[in-house]
């Protein structure tokens, strides 16, 4: 890992401000990961968000030499110019695995980038596989947690942007390997038909109402009413 700058002022538990070492700010990319080594005492996970250029030569709304050189089409000095990045806190990983962090982040704390031979993936903690992996690194498989398997799981882009495939070739194995059945519902029958062996039409489900009724008041628990009948 490489140290890229300090927490500059106004940081709170949920995001921050890294104030670039010199020469970084031709390094450091929108979506980089990186470790703040919190002065108040633990460890933090982050991704860079909006990169901020500042040169105090050159602000607009007040008349400078800086400015005077900038409209003789010349270069102002740049002892006054400064980079910097938002950080977004992902957690806390202090002790292995990836919690919510609940500390305020201190000015002045160390950050360092995850360069292409780290992994932060495993200082998320442990896992039961893992679906893709991390914008343009391969190796960094992103795990996840078992426990989150039977929440809500939505996969939103336009068209074209990827939805069948990484639902077929990723999210359905790794649920697969985990030990669940999937049950999919191809309205078309064109995304994932064609590639299981397992499958029926809806006609094959057809009941009588009788069988609707007695299923539903099964499951429920209750007296069905029915209005209109």
């Amino acid at each position: 890992m490489r140290k890229i700058g300090v927490v500059g002022s106004g940081s709170t538990v949920n995001d921050a401000t890294v104030i670039l070492n010199d020469g970084e700010e031709k390094k450091v990319k929108a979506e980089d990961l990186v470790t703040v080594d919190n002065r108040n005492g633990n460890k933090i996970m982050a991704v860079c968000r909006v990169g901020v250029g500042s040169n105090e030569n050159l602000k607009a709304v007040g008349f400078s030499p800086g400015i005077a050189y900038a409209k003789l089409g010349k270069h102002p000095s740049n002892a006054k110019e400064f980079y910097l990045f938002t950080l977004d806190v992902l957690g806390d990983v202090s002790v292995g695995k990836l919690d919510k962090n609940r500390i305020v982040i201190a000015p002045s704390s160390d950050v360092e980038l995850f360069e292409n031979a780290d992994n932060p993936m495993t200082s998320l903690g442990t896992s039961c596989g893992s679906v893709g992996y991390y914008k343009d690194h391969p190796s960094w498989e992103v795990p996840m947690l078992e426990k989150f398997i039977p929440y809500h799981i939505g996969v939103f882009a336009t068209t074209g942007g990827g939805k069948s495939l990484l639902t077929r070739y990723q999210i359905i194995p790794f649920l697969q390997k985990a030990g669940y059945d999937v049950i999919i519902i191809d309205w078309k029958g064109s995304d994932y038909t064609p590639y299981f062996k397992a499958k029926f039409s809806m006609s094959d489900l057809a009941l009588d109402e009788e069988g609707v009724v007695e299923y539903l008041c099964s499951s429920a628990r209750a007296i069905l009413l029915c209005f209109g009948c």
